[in-house]
């Protein structure tokens, strides 16, 4: 298991309004469950925020709810490390699944680690990818869950308050419906939608990998990737 997750960082180092009405999404933008709501920080200013809180036709009940318990372990658990992005301190490798308890922050390329490794045990692996994507000004780690026709994000960082607080109003970001949904089971056009267009997940292009899962004990070769981590 160590020697797995060795790889992995490795070869990844990169680096209140009306909600919209829900229907089921698959990958048209036009016909999308996003919900928009504010999260207030004080009398005078607030964070919108954009989620989605729909499951997939093509994704069986029980595999979504059970990679949802995971993203919820991970995001209930760790904190982004911004001393990590801003160059103050070095990136942390974490291996096991009592390293990513323990230490209790990093960066992208931890959080989708510690969804993976929390998956392997679970044995939930199956049909999910590990993706690294560079940008201009840096790079991103996810995962995707793939089905016969579509492709969906899982984002354990940007299901964190991390893209829309800052870590500033972490607490009242977690009592919000959208905890943990940000980048949860949502398409590519979904992602222009709830995270911008200029900077969302079809941003990061450029380098970009893609590692399946289930059969990672197959990877023999290392590549070092030198992204700064988001």
């Amino acid at each position: 298991m160590k020697n797995i997750f060795i790889l992995l960082s490795i070869i990844s180092l990169l680096t209140a309004s009306t909600p919209s009405s829900s229907v089921y999404a698959q990958n048209n933008p036009q016909n999308s469950s996003i919900i928009r709501i504010e999260i207030p920080i004080n009398s005078n200013r607030y964070y919108i925020v954009r989620y989605k809180d729909t499951k997939p036709d093509d994704v069986p009940q029980e595999i979504y709810d059970r990679l949802f318990e995971i993203q919820m372990e991970v995001v209930n658990n760790f904190t982004y490390d911004y001393a990590v992005l801003n160059g103050r301190k070095k990136y942390q490798y974490l291996f096991t699944k009592e390293d990513f308890y323990k230490y209790g922050m990093g960066v992208c390329d931890n959080y989708a680690n510690f969804f993976i490794i929390l998956a392997h045990e679970k044995g939930l692996t199956e049909n999910l990818f590990k993706v690294i994507g560079g940008r201009r000004g840096g790079g991103h780690a996810w995962l995707e869950y793939r089905t016969e026709n579509n492709v969906y994000i899982i984002d354990p960082t940007w299901s964190d308050d991390y893209v829309y607080t800052g870590g500033k109003a972490k607490e009242l970001y977690r009592e919000s419906p959208a905890y943990g949904k940000h980048a949860f089971f949502i398409t590519y056009p979904e992602s222009r939608i709830i995270f911008g267009s200029s900077r969302n997940h079809n941003s990061y292009t450029t380098g970009k990998t893609e590692t399946a899962l289930w059969n990672i004990d197959e990877i023999t070769g290392n590549e070092q990737i030198s992204y700064e981590d988001m």
